[in-house]
């Protein structure tokens, strides 16, 4: 069957408020959350269709295929050129005078142009940094240093992206873990936590909530490593 696009932080959301409203209706409460719940279920509605195929709870469900045929396209188009400059040294080799040199330029023009299109795919579609290192190392191997630098760029950039997401997830988890030991701490002393810092610690659960952290997010030791890795190729 076909589902709506629930992008996945979306869907969560949704998914836990509802979790939360079955818990208030079982103890014959009222849901104080069902405004929010209204609204993000508005939210889902106006993303376009889901395909059948695919699981919204795995976002990064099909980033290997992905890779996979960036990795193939790339291989082609550079395995063309390659094809390509060992007829024109032939040609040079045969008879230099026969060569047509307009012909060479444009055909050269145009199998840097096939590249430079896999590239801008790869560097649009694919954000795992360890994809990214996948795609440099097949570019050296072609002997290609100018792929490999713009793929390492792109590679760097995720990276830092992502040490400044895990930072803030980090920062705001403390948080909410100090709020909730404090509100534990009083509860069994069965006393409640003061109404700012119940809103606070609140705030900090929706803001975690709403951090679109991708799967492949690592901790500040593999980042490091992917990018000490990278440095040797550049």
């Amino acid at each position: 069957y076909q589902r709506r696009v629930r992008g996945f932080p979306v869907q969560k959301s949704v998914d836990e408020l509802e979790k939360e409203r079955d818990e208030f209706i079982k103890q014959k409460k009222d849901f104080p959350n069902e405004e929010k719940l209204k609204k993000a279920k508005a939210k889902l509605d106006s993303f376009p269709i889901w395909p059948h195929f695919a699981n919204i709870y795995t976002p990064h469900q099909y980033d290997k295929t992905v890779l996979s045929s960036i990795k193939v396209a790339l291989n082609a188009v550079m395995d063309n050129r390659d094809d390509l400059e060992r007829d024109i040294q032939q040609q040079y080799y045969k008879d230099r005078t026969a060569v047509n040199e307009k012909k060479i330029k444009a055909d050269r023009e145009k199998a840097e142009n096939y590249i430079s299109t896999v590239v801008k795919a790869a560097l649009e579609n694919i954000q795992n940094p360890n994809y990214l290192f996948e795609l440099a190392q097949e570019a050296n191997r072609k002997k290609d240093p100018k792929v490999v630098l713009e793929v390492a760029h792109k590679c760097y950039t995720s990276v830092y992206e992502l040490e400044e997401l895990r930072e803030s997830k980090d920062k705001l988890a403390q948080g909410i873990r100090i709020l909730e030991e404090e509100k534990e701490s009083l509860g069994r002393k069965k006393k409640e936590l003061p109404k700012n810092l119940a809103s606070e610690l609140s705030a900090l659960q929706d803001q975690l909530k709403a951090k679109e952290v991708p799967e492949y997010l690592s901790s500040a030791d593999n980042h490091i490593s992917i990018i000490d890795s990278m440095a040797q190729l550049t």
